[in-house]
Protein backbone atom coordinates (compact mmCIF):
# COMPACT_ATOMS: atom_id res chain seq x y z
CA UNK A 1 0.00 0.00 0.00
CA UNK A 2 2.86 2.54 1.27
CA UNK A 3 4.36 1.69 -2.31
CA UNK A 4 1.10 2.40 -4.44
CA UNK A 5 1.21 5.80 -1.74
CA UNK A 6 4.67 7.02 -2.98
CA UNK A 7 3.74 6.14 -6.71
CA UNK A 8 1.06 8.37 -6.47
CA UNK A 9 3.01 11.02 -5.16
CA UNK A 10 6.07 10.73 -7.40
CA UNK A 11 3.57 11.26 -10.48
CA UNK A 12 0.82 13.31 -8.99
CA UNK A 13 2.74 16.40 -8.65
CA UNK A 14 4.19 16.04 -11.95
CA UNK A 15 0.89 16.15 -13.69
CA UNK A 16 0.48 19.57 -11.50
CA UNK A 17 3.52 21.07 -13.09
CA UNK A 18 2.76 20.27 -16.67
CA UNK A 19 -0.16 22.27 -16.27
CA UNK A 20 1.46 25.40 -14.81
CA UNK A 21 3.45 27.95 -16.21
CA UNK A 22 7.11 28.42 -17.01
CA UNK A 23 9.21 30.85 -16.82
CA UNK A 24 12.38 32.01 -18.99
CA UNK A 25 15.11 34.28 -18.55
CA UNK A 26 18.64 35.67 -19.90
CA UNK A 27 19.74 38.82 -21.73
CA UNK A 28 19.65 40.74 -24.10
CA UNK A 29 23.04 42.46 -25.66
CA UNK A 30 23.80 45.01 -28.31
CA UNK A 31 26.35 44.42 -31.10
CA UNK A 32 27.78 47.13 -33.82
CA UNK A 33 30.89 45.69 -34.65
CA UNK A 34 32.37 43.59 -37.44
CA UNK A 35 31.20 40.13 -38.43
CA UNK A 36 34.33 38.25 -37.56
CA UNK A 37 34.17 39.58 -34.18
CA UNK A 38 30.64 38.80 -33.40
CA UNK A 39 31.24 35.00 -34.31
CA UNK A 40 34.18 34.90 -32.02
CA UNK A 41 32.50 37.36 -28.56
CA UNK A 42 29.25 34.35 -29.61
CA UNK A 43 31.35 31.38 -29.41
CA UNK A 44 33.06 32.93 -26.00
CA UNK A 45 30.06 33.87 -24.81
CA UNK A 46 31.16 37.39 -23.98
CA UNK A 47 28.98 40.62 -23.44
CA UNK A 48 29.53 42.12 -26.76
CA UNK A 49 28.98 45.88 -26.65
CA UNK A 50 27.38 45.38 -23.59
CA UNK A 51 23.55 44.71 -22.28
CA UNK A 52 21.05 46.73 -23.44
CA UNK A 53 18.48 47.92 -21.18
CA UNK A 54 14.39 48.95 -21.92
CA UNK A 55 14.49 46.41 -25.01
CA UNK A 56 10.77 45.49 -25.97
CA UNK A 57 9.89 41.77 -25.54
CA UNK A 58 6.09 40.70 -26.83
CA UNK A 59 4.99 37.67 -25.62
CA UNK A 60 1.70 36.73 -28.33
CA UNK A 61 0.25 33.10 -27.40
CA UNK A 62 -3.28 31.36 -26.74
CA UNK A 63 -4.97 33.72 -24.29
CA UNK A 64 -1.91 36.03 -24.10
CA UNK A 65 -0.73 38.86 -25.29
CA UNK A 66 2.14 40.80 -22.91
CA UNK A 67 4.79 43.45 -23.03
CA UNK A 68 8.20 43.73 -20.91
CA UNK A 69 10.92 45.66 -21.12
CA UNK A 70 14.48 44.48 -20.26
CA UNK A 71 16.16 46.28 -17.21
CA UNK A 72 19.57 48.08 -17.17
CA UNK A 73 21.69 45.17 -16.78
CA UNK A 74 19.59 43.62 -20.14
CA UNK A 75 18.23 40.83 -17.73
CA UNK A 76 14.82 40.07 -18.54
CA UNK A 77 12.09 37.88 -17.09
CA UNK A 78 8.83 36.26 -18.87
CA UNK A 79 5.86 33.55 -18.23
CA UNK A 80 3.53 31.66 -20.28
CA UNK A 81 0.53 30.61 -18.58
CA UNK A 82 -0.23 26.94 -21.11
CA UNK A 83 0.76 24.83 -23.64
CA UNK A 84 0.61 25.84 -26.75
CA UNK A 85 3.17 27.87 -29.32
CA UNK A 86 3.60 31.64 -28.12
CA UNK A 87 6.05 34.77 -30.57
CA UNK A 88 8.77 36.45 -28.89
CA UNK A 89 9.66 39.39 -30.15
CA UNK A 90 12.73 41.63 -29.90
CA UNK A 91 12.75 45.15 -30.46
CA UNK A 92 14.14 48.12 -29.46
CA UNK A 93 14.80 51.54 -31.32
CA UNK A 94 17.70 51.61 -33.73
CA UNK A 95 18.73 48.11 -33.65
CA UNK A 96 17.18 45.13 -35.40
CA UNK A 97 13.98 42.84 -34.81
CA UNK A 98 14.19 39.28 -33.76
CA UNK A 99 11.42 36.82 -33.49
CA UNK A 100 11.49 33.64 -31.56
CA UNK A 101 8.83 30.84 -31.99
CA UNK A 102 8.42 29.11 -28.32
CA UNK A 103 6.39 25.45 -29.06
CA UNK A 104 5.43 24.65 -25.26
CA UNK A 105 4.86 20.71 -25.31
CA UNK A 106 5.92 19.26 -22.06
CA UNK A 107 8.20 20.90 -19.51
CA UNK A 108 8.00 18.15 -17.03
CA UNK A 109 9.04 19.41 -13.51
CA UNK A 110 10.99 22.12 -14.75
CA UNK A 111 9.20 25.73 -14.28
CA UNK A 112 11.82 27.87 -15.20
CA UNK A 113 14.58 28.05 -18.26
CA UNK A 114 17.49 30.20 -17.97
CA UNK A 115 20.17 31.88 -20.24
CA UNK A 116 18.01 32.05 -23.35
CA UNK A 117 20.00 35.27 -24.82
CA UNK A 118 19.29 37.64 -27.72
CA UNK A 119 21.64 40.24 -30.01
CA UNK A 120 20.06 42.16 -32.02
CA UNK A 121 22.28 44.70 -33.97
CA UNK A 122 22.58 49.05 -33.96
CA UNK A 123 21.73 50.32 -36.98
CA UNK A 124 19.90 47.62 -38.59
CA UNK A 125 16.08 47.88 -39.39
CA UNK A 126 15.72 44.16 -40.37
CA UNK A 127 13.37 42.20 -38.69
CA UNK A 128 14.34 38.38 -38.32
CA UNK A 129 12.97 34.95 -37.53
CA UNK A 130 15.61 32.96 -35.78
CA UNK A 131 14.47 29.88 -34.89
CA UNK A 132 12.04 27.48 -33.24
CA UNK A 133 12.72 26.43 -29.38
CA UNK A 134 10.07 23.23 -28.45
CA UNK A 135 9.96 22.64 -25.14
CA UNK A 136 8.89 18.47 -24.83
CA UNK A 137 9.92 14.98 -23.30
CA UNK A 138 9.95 15.44 -19.54
CA UNK A 139 11.47 19.25 -20.27
CA UNK A 140 13.80 18.81 -23.05
CA UNK A 141 14.78 21.91 -24.72
CA UNK A 142 14.77 21.97 -28.46
CA UNK A 143 16.08 24.58 -30.66
CA UNK A 144 15.54 24.30 -34.84
CA UNK A 145 17.12 27.43 -36.98
CA UNK A 146 15.51 28.38 -39.92
CA UNK A 147 16.81 27.09 -43.36
CA UNK A 148 17.49 29.69 -46.22
CA UNK A 149 18.80 28.90 -49.58
CA UNK A 150 21.13 32.07 -49.77
CA UNK A 151 22.80 34.53 -47.73
CA UNK A 152 21.36 37.73 -46.13
CA UNK A 153 23.13 40.46 -44.39
CA UNK A 154 22.04 39.41 -41.01
CA UNK A 155 24.14 35.86 -41.72
CA UNK A 156 26.54 36.82 -38.51
CA UNK A 157 24.13 37.95 -36.21
CA UNK A 158 21.42 35.17 -36.95
CA UNK A 159 24.45 32.26 -36.50
CA UNK A 160 25.61 34.01 -32.98
CA UNK A 161 22.10 34.30 -31.75
CA UNK A 162 22.50 30.26 -32.49
CA UNK A 163 25.05 29.62 -31.28
CA UNK A 164 24.01 31.35 -28.03
CA UNK A 165 20.47 29.56 -28.14
CA UNK A 166 22.48 26.05 -28.54
CA UNK A 167 24.51 26.62 -25.69
CA UNK A 168 21.27 27.44 -23.61
CA UNK A 169 20.01 24.50 -24.55
CA UNK A 170 23.22 22.23 -23.13
CA UNK A 171 22.95 23.85 -20.75
CA UNK A 172 19.05 23.60 -19.32
CA UNK A 173 18.95 19.83 -20.56
CA UNK A 174 21.77 19.29 -18.28
CA UNK A 175 19.30 19.27 -15.23
CA UNK A 176 16.10 18.28 -17.32
CA UNK A 177 15.18 15.17 -14.80
CA UNK A 178 12.71 15.41 -12.43
CA UNK A 179 13.65 16.15 -9.11
CA UNK A 180 10.76 15.37 -7.20
CA UNK A 181 11.08 11.54 -8.98
CA UNK A 182 15.00 11.46 -7.78
CA UNK A 183 14.52 12.28 -4.54
CA UNK A 184 11.97 9.81 -4.14
CA UNK A 185 14.27 7.26 -6.03
CA UNK A 186 17.20 8.62 -3.03
CA UNK A 187 14.60 7.61 -0.35
CA UNK A 188 13.80 3.97 -2.06
CA UNK A 189 17.04 3.48 -1.93
CA UNK A 190 18.04 4.39 1.41
CA UNK A 191 14.64 2.26 2.66
CA UNK A 192 15.84 -0.46 1.18
CA UNK A 193 19.23 -0.46 2.97
CA UNK A 194 17.61 -0.11 6.38
CA UNK A 195 15.39 -3.11 5.86
CA UNK A 196 19.20 -5.10 5.80
CA UNK A 197 19.85 -4.11 9.64
CA UNK A 198 19.40 -6.19 12.52
CA UNK A 199 16.30 -6.69 14.05
CA UNK A 200 17.56 -6.09 17.43
CA UNK A 201 17.55 -2.56 16.10
CA UNK A 202 14.13 -2.34 14.69
CA UNK A 203 13.00 0.60 17.35
CA UNK A 204 15.24 2.68 16.14
CA UNK A 205 14.97 1.72 12.68
CA UNK A 206 11.39 2.29 12.58
CA UNK A 207 11.69 5.43 14.02
CA UNK A 208 14.04 6.44 11.51
CA UNK A 209 12.45 5.50 8.65
CA UNK A 210 9.39 7.33 9.49
CA UNK A 211 12.20 10.56 10.11
CA UNK A 212 13.38 9.70 6.37
CA UNK A 213 9.61 9.68 5.60
CA UNK A 214 8.05 12.18 6.67
CA UNK A 215 11.73 14.48 6.02
CA UNK A 216 10.88 13.35 2.39
CA UNK A 217 7.27 13.90 1.88
CA UNK A 218 8.16 17.56 3.73
CA UNK A 219 10.18 18.29 1.04
CA UNK A 220 8.62 17.10 -1.80
CA UNK A 221 5.10 18.68 -0.53
CA UNK A 222 7.37 21.73 -0.29
CA UNK A 223 8.79 21.90 -3.58
CA UNK A 224 5.64 21.03 -5.46
CA UNK A 225 3.94 23.58 -3.80
CA UNK A 226 6.68 26.17 -4.67
CA UNK A 227 5.90 24.79 -8.12
CA UNK A 228 2.74 24.83 -8.93
CA UNK A 229 1.36 27.20 -5.92
CA UNK A 230 0.43 30.48 -6.16
CA UNK A 231 2.54 33.85 -5.67
CA UNK A 232 1.66 34.35 -2.21
CA UNK A 233 2.34 31.02 -1.03
CA UNK A 234 5.52 30.65 -2.79
CA UNK A 235 7.75 32.73 -0.35
CA UNK A 236 6.49 30.53 2.66
CA UNK A 237 7.57 27.75 0.93
CA UNK A 238 10.87 28.35 -0.54
CA UNK A 239 11.74 29.11 3.08
CA UNK A 240 11.05 25.54 4.20
CA UNK A 241 12.60 24.04 0.99
CA UNK A 242 15.71 26.22 2.45
CA UNK A 243 15.24 24.76 5.91
CA UNK A 244 14.92 20.60 4.33
CA UNK A 245 18.27 21.78 2.11
CA UNK A 246 20.26 22.33 5.08
CA UNK A 247 19.30 18.48 6.25
CA UNK A 248 21.98 17.49 3.44
CA UNK A 249 24.87 16.90 3.01
CA UNK A 250 26.45 19.41 0.90
CA UNK A 251 28.74 16.89 -0.73
CA UNK A 252 25.61 14.87 -1.93
CA UNK A 253 24.79 14.50 -5.49
CA UNK A 254 21.75 15.74 -5.13
CA UNK A 255 22.46 18.81 -3.01
CA UNK A 256 23.56 21.07 -6.16
CA UNK A 257 19.70 19.87 -8.18
CA UNK A 258 17.75 20.33 -5.04
CA UNK A 259 19.97 23.72 -4.32
CA UNK A 260 18.98 24.76 -8.42
CA UNK A 261 15.54 23.57 -7.76
CA UNK A 262 15.08 26.33 -5.21
CA UNK A 263 16.64 28.91 -7.28
CA UNK A 264 14.12 28.01 -10.20
CA UNK A 265 11.59 28.21 -7.31
CA UNK A 266 12.53 31.68 -6.87
CA UNK A 267 12.72 32.75 -10.31
CA UNK A 268 9.27 31.66 -10.88
CA UNK A 269 8.17 33.68 -7.78
CA UNK A 270 9.92 36.62 -9.53
CA UNK A 271 8.36 36.01 -12.43
CA UNK A 272 5.20 35.43 -11.03
CA UNK A 273 5.09 39.07 -9.02
CA UNK A 274 6.09 40.46 -12.43
CA UNK A 275 2.99 38.86 -14.12
CA UNK A 276 0.95 39.99 -11.05
CA UNK A 277 2.36 43.31 -11.20
CA UNK A 278 1.21 43.39 -15.37
CA UNK A 279 -2.06 41.93 -14.19
CA UNK A 280 -2.57 44.64 -11.57
CA UNK A 281 -1.67 47.18 -13.95
CA UNK A 282 -3.99 45.47 -16.85
CA UNK A 283 -6.41 45.74 -14.58
CA UNK A 284 -5.85 49.40 -13.48
CA UNK A 285 -6.73 49.91 -17.37
CA UNK A 286 -9.60 48.45 -17.80
CA UNK A 287 -10.80 49.71 -14.63
CA UNK A 288 -9.89 53.09 -16.26
CA UNK A 289 -11.51 51.93 -19.65
CA UNK A 290 -14.76 50.44 -17.67
CA UNK A 291 -14.85 54.41 -16.05
CA UNK A 292 -14.03 55.81 -19.00
CA UNK A 293 -16.76 53.87 -20.86
CA UNK A 294 -19.28 54.85 -18.02
CA UNK A 295 -18.62 58.29 -18.61
CA UNK A 296 -19.22 57.83 -22.19
CA UNK A 297 -22.57 55.88 -22.03
CA UNK A 298 -23.32 58.72 -19.45
CA UNK A 299 -22.58 61.67 -21.39
CA UNK A 300 -24.33 59.96 -24.68
CA UNK A 301 -27.32 59.42 -22.69
CA UNK A 302 -27.79 63.05 -21.44
CA UNK A 303 -26.87 64.27 -25.49
CA UNK A 304 -29.63 62.31 -26.52
CA UNK A 305 -31.80 63.73 -23.75
CA UNK A 306 -30.94 67.34 -25.21
CA UNK A 307 -30.82 65.53 -28.93
CA UNK A 308 -34.36 64.58 -27.84
CA UNK A 309 -35.59 68.06 -26.36
CA UNK A 310 -33.79 70.11 -29.34
CA UNK A 311 -35.50 67.87 -31.86
CA UNK A 312 -38.72 68.28 -29.98
CA UNK A 313 -38.42 71.97 -29.68
CA UNK A 314 -37.29 71.70 -33.54
CA UNK A 315 -40.37 69.90 -34.33
CA UNK A 316 -42.59 72.81 -32.57
CA UNK A 317 -40.78 75.32 -34.56
CA UNK A 318 -41.13 74.01 -37.98
CA UNK A 319 -45.08 73.35 -36.93
CA UNK A 320 -45.10 77.20 -36.27
CA UNK A 321 -42.85 78.04 -39.58
CA UNK A 322 -44.90 75.70 -41.47
CA UNK A 323 -48.39 77.57 -40.45
CA UNK A 324 -46.64 81.04 -40.55
CA UNK A 325 -45.51 80.46 -43.85
CA UNK A 326 -48.97 79.22 -45.05
CA UNK A 327 -50.43 82.45 -43.77
CA UNK A 328 -47.41 84.58 -45.46
CA UNK A 329 -48.27 82.36 -49.05
CA UNK A 330 -51.82 83.35 -48.60
CA UNK A 331 -50.55 87.17 -48.55
CA UNK A 332 -48.24 87.08 -50.84
CA UNK A 333 -50.71 85.44 -53.52
CA UNK A 334 -53.47 88.38 -52.90
CA UNK A 335 -50.59 91.14 -53.18
CA UNK A 336 -49.18 89.20 -56.35
CA UNK A 337 -52.32 88.85 -57.87
CA UNK A 338 -53.09 92.72 -56.75
CA UNK A 339 -49.57 94.01 -58.54
CA UNK A 340 -50.55 91.64 -61.59
CA UNK A 341 -53.70 93.77 -62.02
CA UNK A 342 -51.76 96.93 -61.47
CA UNK A 343 -49.47 95.95 -64.16
CA UNK A 344 -52.42 95.54 -66.62
CA UNK A 345 -53.69 99.04 -65.93
CA UNK A 346 -49.85 100.49 -66.42
CA UNK A 347 -49.93 98.68 -69.35
CA UNK A 348 -53.03 99.13 -70.43
CA UNK A 349 -52.37 103.08 -69.90
CA UNK A 350 -48.65 103.08 -71.40
CA UNK A 351 -49.28 103.53 -75.18
CA UNK A 352 -49.08 100.90 -77.67
CA UNK A 353 -45.81 100.39 -79.24
CA UNK A 354 -46.83 100.17 -82.55
CA UNK A 355 -48.78 103.80 -82.23
CA UNK A 356 -44.99 105.07 -82.81
CA UNK A 357 -45.34 103.71 -86.14
CA UNK A 358 -47.84 106.48 -87.16
CA UNK A 359 -45.18 108.98 -86.48
CA UNK A 360 -41.91 107.91 -87.06
CA UNK A 361 -42.75 104.22 -88.78
CA UNK A 362 -39.06 103.04 -89.04
CA UNK A 363 -38.75 102.80 -85.22
CA UNK A 364 -38.70 100.67 -82.00
CA UNK A 365 -39.56 100.12 -78.39
CA UNK A 366 -37.52 98.09 -76.18
CA UNK A 367 -39.75 97.80 -72.89
CA UNK A 368 -38.53 95.39 -70.02
CA UNK A 369 -39.46 95.84 -66.31
CA UNK A 370 -37.41 94.46 -63.71
CA UNK A 371 -40.16 93.49 -61.83
CA UNK A 372 -44.04 93.01 -62.63
CA UNK A 373 -44.85 96.82 -62.27
CA UNK A 374 -41.99 99.22 -63.94
CA UNK A 375 -41.01 102.96 -62.92
CA UNK A 376 -40.06 103.28 -66.08
CA UNK A 377 -42.45 104.79 -68.92
CA UNK A 378 -42.77 106.27 -72.76
CA UNK A 379 -44.86 108.97 -74.37
CA UNK A 380 -45.30 109.61 -77.95
CA UNK A 381 -47.29 112.73 -79.27
CA UNK A 382 -48.42 115.53 -81.88
CA UNK A 383 -49.43 119.12 -80.90
CA UNK A 384 -49.22 121.83 -83.77
CA UNK A 385 -47.16 119.92 -86.29
CA UNK A 386 -44.68 118.80 -83.53
CA UNK A 387 -43.75 115.36 -82.95
CA UNK A 388 -42.49 115.09 -79.29
CA UNK A 389 -41.00 111.54 -77.68
CA UNK A 390 -40.80 111.23 -74.09
CA UNK A 391 -38.69 108.78 -72.15
CA UNK A 392 -38.98 108.57 -68.45
CA UNK A 393 -37.11 106.66 -65.55
CA UNK A 394 -38.93 107.23 -62.28
CA UNK A 395 -36.36 106.83 -59.23
CA UNK A 396 -37.23 103.28 -57.71
CA UNK A 397 -38.89 100.50 -59.47
CA UNK A 398 -42.31 98.18 -58.77
CA UNK A 399 -44.85 99.60 -56.68
CA UNK A 400 -43.15 103.00 -55.81
CA UNK A 401 -41.80 103.56 -59.17
CA UNK A 402 -45.13 102.64 -60.64
CA UNK A 403 -46.56 105.17 -58.72
CA UNK A 404 -44.81 107.81 -60.14
CA UNK A 405 -45.36 106.56 -63.36
CA UNK A 406 -48.88 106.93 -63.61
CA UNK A 407 -48.45 110.91 -62.11
CA UNK A 408 -46.05 111.59 -64.38
CA UNK A 409 -47.64 110.16 -67.70
CA UNK A 410 -50.91 112.23 -66.31
CA UNK A 411 -49.06 115.33 -66.12
CA UNK A 412 -47.28 115.20 -69.32
CA UNK A 413 -50.48 114.37 -71.19
CA UNK A 414 -52.72 117.08 -69.54
CA UNK A 415 -49.31 119.09 -70.43
CA UNK A 416 -48.74 118.39 -73.95
CA UNK A 417 -52.62 117.51 -75.10
CA UNK A 418 -54.53 120.08 -73.04
CA UNK A 419 -51.96 122.83 -72.96
CA UNK A 420 -50.24 122.24 -76.28
CA UNK A 421 -46.83 122.65 -74.90
CA UNK A 422 -43.96 121.76 -77.71
CA UNK A 423 -40.91 122.85 -76.22
CA UNK A 424 -38.64 120.05 -74.05
CA UNK A 425 -37.44 122.60 -71.52
CA UNK A 426 -40.82 123.72 -71.00
CA UNK A 427 -42.46 120.38 -70.93
CA UNK A 428 -39.71 119.59 -68.13
CA UNK A 429 -39.80 123.15 -66.16
CA UNK A 430 -43.80 122.57 -66.15
CA UNK A 431 -43.58 119.07 -65.02
CA UNK A 432 -41.06 119.95 -62.01
CA UNK A 433 -43.72 122.94 -61.31
CA UNK A 434 -46.99 120.12 -61.09
CA UNK A 435 -44.74 117.84 -58.94
CA UNK A 436 -44.26 120.73 -56.30
CA UNK A 437 -48.27 121.15 -56.19
CA UNK A 438 -48.61 117.38 -56.00
CA UNK A 439 -46.53 116.67 -53.22
CA UNK A 440 -46.95 119.81 -51.40
CA UNK A 441 -47.78 118.44 -47.75
CA UNK A 442 -44.94 116.36 -48.10
CA UNK A 443 -41.35 117.10 -49.20
CA UNK A 444 -39.91 114.21 -52.06
CA UNK A 445 -36.63 113.71 -51.48
CA UNK A 446 -35.70 110.15 -52.24
CA UNK A 447 -37.65 109.83 -55.73
CA UNK A 448 -37.97 111.56 -58.71
CA UNK A 449 -38.23 111.68 -62.22
CA UNK A 450 -35.59 111.15 -65.49
CA UNK A 451 -37.24 112.78 -68.19
CA UNK A 452 -35.52 113.28 -71.98
CA UNK A 453 -38.33 114.87 -74.42
CA UNK A 454 -36.93 115.50 -77.75
CA UNK A 455 -39.84 117.13 -80.40
CA UNK A 456 -39.53 117.47 -84.35
CA UNK A 457 -40.52 119.92 -86.32
CA UNK A 458 -40.14 118.10 -90.05
CA UNK A 459 -40.64 120.95 -92.50
CA UNK A 460 -37.98 122.51 -90.60
CA UNK A 461 -35.65 119.73 -90.33
CA UNK A 462 -34.97 120.52 -86.91
CA UNK A 463 -35.10 118.85 -83.50
CA UNK A 464 -35.25 120.15 -80.04
CA UNK A 465 -33.98 118.32 -76.69
CA UNK A 466 -33.56 118.68 -73.15
CA UNK A 467 -33.12 116.14 -70.49
CA UNK A 468 -32.64 116.12 -66.54
CA UNK A 469 -30.22 112.96 -66.85
CA UNK A 470 -30.39 110.95 -69.73
CA UNK A 471 -28.57 111.75 -72.74
CA UNK A 472 -29.36 110.77 -76.17
CA UNK A 473 -27.32 109.48 -79.41
CA UNK A 474 -27.50 110.54 -82.84
CA UNK A 475 -26.41 108.38 -85.54
CA UNK A 476 -25.23 108.91 -88.85
CA UNK A 477 -24.54 106.18 -91.52
CA UNK A 478 -24.06 104.11 -88.78
CA UNK A 479 -21.21 106.26 -86.58
CA UNK A 480 -21.82 108.30 -83.78
CA UNK A 481 -22.36 112.25 -84.97
CA UNK A 482 -23.70 113.45 -81.58
CA UNK A 483 -23.36 112.48 -78.06
CA UNK A 484 -25.72 115.13 -76.27
CA UNK A 485 -24.74 114.55 -72.50
CA UNK A 486 -26.65 116.12 -69.60
CA UNK A 487 -26.07 117.10 -66.00
CA UNK A 488 -27.68 114.48 -63.46
CA UNK A 489 -30.66 116.60 -62.00
CA UNK A 490 -33.64 114.61 -61.69
CA UNK A 491 -36.99 116.62 -61.29
CA UNK A 492 -38.26 116.70 -57.64
CA UNK A 493 -40.45 118.99 -55.47
CA UNK A 494 -37.06 121.25 -54.56
CA UNK A 495 -35.63 123.69 -56.15
CA UNK A 496 -34.50 123.12 -59.72
CA UNK A 497 -32.85 125.05 -62.13
CA UNK A 498 -34.67 126.06 -65.35
CA UNK A 499 -34.23 123.77 -68.25
CA UNK A 500 -33.38 125.27 -72.13
CA UNK A 501 -34.10 123.60 -75.22
CA UNK A 502 -31.02 122.39 -77.25
CA UNK A 503 -31.12 122.65 -80.70
CA UNK A 504 -30.75 120.10 -82.96
CA UNK A 505 -29.60 119.99 -86.80
CA UNK A 506 -30.23 116.40 -88.63
CA UNK A 507 -30.49 114.72 -92.18
CA UNK A 508 -32.83 112.12 -93.87
CA UNK A 509 -32.07 108.31 -92.61
CA UNK A 510 -30.16 109.93 -89.72
CA UNK A 511 -31.13 107.21 -86.38
CA UNK A 512 -31.74 108.75 -82.61
CA UNK A 513 -32.08 106.53 -79.30
CA UNK A 514 -33.51 107.60 -75.92
CA UNK A 515 -32.76 105.22 -73.08
CA UNK A 516 -33.10 104.69 -69.03
CA UNK A 517 -29.67 103.55 -67.58
CA UNK A 518 -31.09 100.01 -66.82
CA UNK A 519 -29.59 98.58 -70.17
CA UNK A 520 -25.99 99.86 -69.20
CA UNK A 521 -25.93 98.86 -65.91
CA UNK A 522 -26.97 95.44 -65.86
CA UNK A 523 -24.36 93.58 -64.53
CA UNK A 524 -22.71 90.57 -66.48
CA UNK A 525 -24.14 86.97 -65.30
CA UNK A 526 -21.08 84.83 -65.69
CA UNK A 527 -18.39 87.20 -64.01
CA UNK A 528 -17.19 86.12 -60.76
CA UNK A 529 -16.51 90.55 -60.14
CA UNK A 530 -19.44 92.58 -60.78
CA UNK A 531 -19.45 93.92 -64.64
CA UNK A 532 -21.97 96.29 -66.00
CA UNK A 533 -22.77 96.46 -69.56
CA UNK A 534 -21.21 99.64 -69.95
CA UNK A 535 -21.80 102.58 -72.10
CA UNK A 536 -19.01 101.45 -74.74
CA UNK A 537 -20.54 97.92 -75.36
CA UNK A 538 -23.88 99.94 -75.85
CA UNK A 539 -22.71 102.65 -77.96
CA UNK A 540 -21.14 99.37 -80.76
CA UNK A 541 -24.59 97.72 -80.21
CA UNK A 542 -26.13 100.83 -81.39
CA UNK A 543 -24.01 101.37 -84.71
CA UNK A 544 -24.55 97.56 -85.48
CA UNK A 545 -28.17 98.33 -85.29
CA UNK A 546 -27.93 101.78 -86.85
CA UNK A 547 -26.17 100.14 -89.85
CA UNK A 548 -29.43 98.33 -90.45
CA UNK A 549 -31.84 99.55 -93.04
CA UNK A 550 -34.73 98.25 -90.86
CA UNK A 551 -35.10 99.54 -87.41
CA UNK A 552 -38.35 97.49 -86.54
CA UNK A 553 -36.23 94.31 -85.91
CA UNK A 554 -33.74 96.02 -83.46
CA UNK A 555 -36.19 95.09 -80.73
CA UNK A 556 -35.48 91.55 -80.82
CA UNK A 557 -31.94 92.19 -80.94
CA UNK A 558 -31.60 93.96 -78.00
CA UNK A 559 -33.72 91.38 -76.28
CA UNK A 560 -31.23 88.43 -77.19
CA UNK A 561 -27.93 90.76 -76.45
CA UNK A 562 -29.70 91.50 -72.60
CA UNK A 563 -30.42 88.51 -71.90
CA UNK A 564 -27.20 86.70 -73.03
CA UNK A 565 -25.01 89.12 -70.86
CA UNK A 566 -27.38 88.65 -68.02
CA UNK A 567 -27.57 84.84 -68.14
CA UNK A 568 -28.82 83.27 -64.41
CA UNK A 569 -28.09 86.86 -62.85
CA UNK A 570 -31.35 88.56 -61.30
CA UNK A 571 -32.24 91.61 -63.34
CA UNK A 572 -30.24 95.24 -61.90
CA UNK A 573 -32.79 97.95 -63.05
CA UNK A 574 -36.20 98.48 -65.34
CA UNK A 575 -34.89 99.09 -69.19
CA UNK A 576 -36.19 101.15 -71.24
CA UNK A 577 -35.06 101.97 -75.08
CA UNK A 578 -36.48 103.98 -77.95
CA UNK A 579 -34.70 104.60 -81.52
CA UNK A 580 -35.98 105.66 -84.68
CA UNK A 581 -34.88 107.12 -88.16
CA UNK A 582 -36.31 110.40 -89.18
Amino acid sequence: MRKFVYIFLLFFPVLLINAQSIGFSGTIYGFYGEKVMLLKKASKNLGFEGPLGTVQINVKGPETDIIMYSDVTGAYTFSIPKTGEYTVTISTEDYSTLNLIINYQDAGAKTIFSLISFIIRKGDKSVDNIGTLSISDNGALFFSAPTSSHKNENQDVMQSNKILFEKAVAVNNSSKQNIVSTLHQKFTEKHSDKKTLAQGDQKGTSSKDSSVIKHTNDLMSSLNRSLADSASDLKKQIELSKQLLNSYNDKDPQYLMLQNQIKNAESQLALKENYLSLQQKELGQAQKLILFMVALVVVAVILMGFMYYFINQKRKFNKTLTEKNTQINKVNDRLISSIKYASVIQTNLLMDKQHIKKFFPNSFVYYQPKDILSGDFYWFGETDGTKIIISADCTGHGVPGALLTVLGHGIIEELIEKNKLASPSKIINELNNQLNLAFSTQKLTEYGIELTVMCFKEHEKKAAFASNASSIYQYSNGDILNYLPVIHRPVKNDLQPKYEDVLIDYKPNDCFYLMSDGYCDQFKGESVKPEKYNLRRFENLLSKISQKPDLTLAEKELNEEFENWKGAREQTDDVLVVGFRV
